[in-house]
């Protein structure tokens, strides 16, 4: 098990070449990371070193969800979170009033390596795409409460999360 910030230190660096990260970020102490990926939307995984829980918490920026679509789009967020067991324990959070909505993910330190953190970032960063586009077609439909479009088809709530996160999971 990675025990010292050094070694989760190396892991980081060696995956910004490895996923092709337009930048890795270590802040002071090297407890914590930003890794932005060379996307569309300059995608965010922040990661965060738990040394007593053995673990390191990814947060994975997602959107900001406007004020007249927040009960449809947390009413999924909590259905996808009731989920957890599907889905191999990533959750949705909103970090604020403001609507901004993220995804958490607790990676155990056991066993870690750089094959296995890319394949877990790298997935991460499609769950958060797949996410973002059902809250932006939420949002595009605030005006019809029951149905959003998602991939130009009329879906309600729980189709959304079947369609868009059901094929990007994350196994421990």
């Amino acid at each position: 098990m990675i025990d010292d910030p050094a070694a989760l230190q190396d892991l980081m660096r060696q995956v910004g070449p490895t996923l092709d990260l337009a930048r890795v970020t270590a802040y002071e102490g090297n407890q914590a990371w930003r890794l932005v990926f060379d996307d569309e939307h300059g995608s965010v995984i922040d990661a965060e070193w738990d040394s007593h829980a053995g673990r390191v918490v990814l947060t994975a920026e997602v959107a900001t969800v406007p004020e007249a679509a927040r009960a449809n789009a947390f009413e999924l967020l909590l259905t996808y979170n009731y989920l957890w067991s599907a889905h191999g324990g990533v959750r949705a959070a909103v970090t604020g009033p403001a609507g901004d909505v993220v995804l958490l993910f607790d990676l155990a330190l056991e066993g870690l390596d750089q094959p296995r953190l890319c394949e877990v970032l790298g997935n991460m960063h499609a769950i958060a795409g797949s996410c973002r586009a059902v809250l932006e077609a939420l949002a595009d439909s605030a005006g019809a409460p029951e149905t959003a479009h998602v991939g130009g088809h009329a879906a309600s709530a729980a189709q959304g999360i079947d369609s868009a996160f059901s094929p990007l999971m994350i196994r421990v």
